[in-house]
């Protein structure tokens, strides 16, 4: 192991409960009758796809940005003040720092949240990158997101373990040639399986990794 590459929500710190909630406390606030097959609707986009979707869906007199920063107001409270790591990961990461593990944080978060709550928790110091969807214009759900990440950290594929939660990274980071390490957790559980059969390994808590 040459460099480590983590996913951000649901693998270093847990807020997926709020994601769960997201779309349907937005809906719920504005007033906008909705139906409950929202949630599984917009279970694999990211915030401004999932916008744009509830605007289409229902015919909003608004655009998709102006939607997408609405719930981001919402956001910001939680990566500000809310979300915690999961347990164990912070001692993880700062063991790897100690070995001079190249370490880049990959997100499909916008850049400005997931530097506020990497701030807060006081380990952006630990990543030499942190790239997101919306600052290098790819997609996770694309092999390139992560060859994207094999030039910046100038080091092989092969040699870098990606600990993510998401299917579909999980997919992609494979089909790039990286070593996956699935973060299983209660709310991937519906894909859990297909998260063990591809991944190289899997974990259910960092304390599981060896420092």
């Amino acid at each position: 192991m040459k460099g480590v590459v983590f996913d951000l929500d649901g693998t270093i710190i847990d807020s997926l409960y709020v994601w769960d909630i997201l779309a349907e406390e937005y809906l719920r606030n504005n007033n906008i009758e909705y139906d409950l097959t929202i949630k599984e609707e917009i279970k694999y986009m990211n915030l401004q796809e999932s916008s744009s979707y509830i605007v289409d869906k229902y015919r909003l007199d608004k655009s998709g940005e102006e939607v997408l920063m609405e719930i981001k107001q919402t956001l910001r409270k939680y990566y500000e003040e809310v979300f915690e790591p999961k347990e164990f990961v912070l001692d993880y990461i700062e063991n790897l720092a100690n070995k001079d593990i190249v370490m880049t944080l990959a997100s499909s978060l916008e850049y400005d949240l997931a530097i506020m709550v990497l701030d807060r928790l006081e380990i952006k110091k630990y990543f030499d990158f942190i790239i997101t969807e919306d600052l290098i214009n790819l997609s996770k759900r694309s092999s390139d997101f992560y060859k994207y990440i094999e030039d910046k950290m100038k080091i092989k594929a092969e040699d870098i373990y990606v600990f993510e939660d998401s299917l579909y990274s999980i997919k992609s980071a494979k089909k790039a040639g990286f070593k996956v390490v699935g973060v299983l957790d209660k709310y991937n559980e519906e894909e859990a399986k297909s998260i063990i059969e591809i991944a190289d390994r899997t974990i259910n808590s960092f304390k599981e990794m060896e420092c």
